[in-house]
């Protein structure tokens, strides 16, 4: 029997400006700010700054106290770019 891989939805960090469910979104870019708890949502594995993102869930405010390079970020779960 083979099971159906489906893509993950992936935790990322999105600018705040017009982020909301079923909108879409693009990552910010780079961050060099590797030590900062944002890091792994700024820089998120799985996904290309490239890209356009459907946002499936506004989850909230990202973990980090304050953003380094003074973006306004949202944290959300895009929905995972289907393979054609």
């Amino acid at each position: 029997m083979l099971a159906e891989v489906k893509p993950a939805p992936i935790t990322a960090n999105v600018p705040s400006k017009g982020a909301y469910a079923g909108s879409k979104a693009s990552l910010m870019g780079p961050c060099p700010h590797t030590e900062c708890p944002s890091h792994p949502y700024c820089e998120p594995a799985g996904a290309d700054f490239d890209e356009e993102y459907r946002i499936a869930e506004i989850i909230g405010d990202p973990p980090h106290d304050y953003c380094m390079l003074d973006r306004d970020l949202t944290l959300v779960e895009l929905e995972a770019l289907e393979n054609s």
